[in-house]
């Protein structure tokens, strides 16, 4: 279906955020990616231009497209997250425009008061840091000046205290955010495939139980 006045609006304020700083271009592009999931299931007849309306019925039109996309849960969740998230910050900049904040601002800081932050290493692909509570700051280089930032417990001999399968889930969780994640190309499902496994693993009882 077409776009309308104001979901085309939501949009154009979206991409002005990412230009002042307010959002990651990333992180944007992926909520912008889910809301036209999301419209393209709705038809004419429906207000698919009142971000009130959609947010209210958030629930079904997820399942809907979980329906007809044979979407994975995982996936429909993560997509009606972006969306509630990007109207949210919409209807509240509508109703402030000079007062408003965006709920979740990308931030950078790695400790609390006048602490700094003690660097434990540097590579030729990761930079580490750890801060006073001991977790570990990891920033991750990709191409085009873009990077995943994330924090882990520190473990023992400079590892993080992670297991294999802890750091699978987190990857299958980090592609589904991807903006180029696309439910029907084959290799993306052999990731929610993986997720799947993980999950059975987990519901899975020791040898000898019933």
């Amino acid at each position: 279906m077409g776009q309308t006045a104001e979901t085309q609006h939501m949009k154009t304020w979206a991409n002005a955020q990412i230009d002042r700083g307010v959002y990651k271009k990333n992180t944007m592009k992926g909520k912008l990616t889910a809301l036209d999931q999301f419209l393209s299931i709705l038809s004419d007849d429906e207000p698919r231009d009142d971000p009130n309306w959609i947010l209210e019925n958030l629930s079904s039109i997820a399942n809907r497209y979980a329906i007809k996309n044979n979407a994975k849960t995982e996936t429909t969740s993560e997509y009606a997250n972006r969306v509630k998230t990007l109207i949210e910050d919409y209807v509240r900049f509508l109703a402030d425009p000079k007062g408003f904040k965006p709920k979740s601002t990308p931030t950078h800081t790695l400790t609390g008061g006048d602490s700094k932050p003690k660097k434990v290493k540097t590579t030729a692909t990761e930079t580490e840091v750890a801060d006073s509570t001991g977790k570990r700051f990891s920033s991750y280089p990709l191409k085009g000046n873009r990077s995943i930032e994330y924090r882990t417990d520190a473990g023992t001999e400079g590892k993080a205290l992670l297991t294999v399968e802890d750091v699978m889930r987190f990857t299958v969780s980090l592609a589904s955010q991807a903006d180029d994640f696309d439910i029907t190309n084959p290799e993306h499902q052999a990731i929610l495939g993986m997720a799947k496994r993980l999950s059975a693993k987990r519901l899975q009882l020791p040898s000898g139980e019933e």
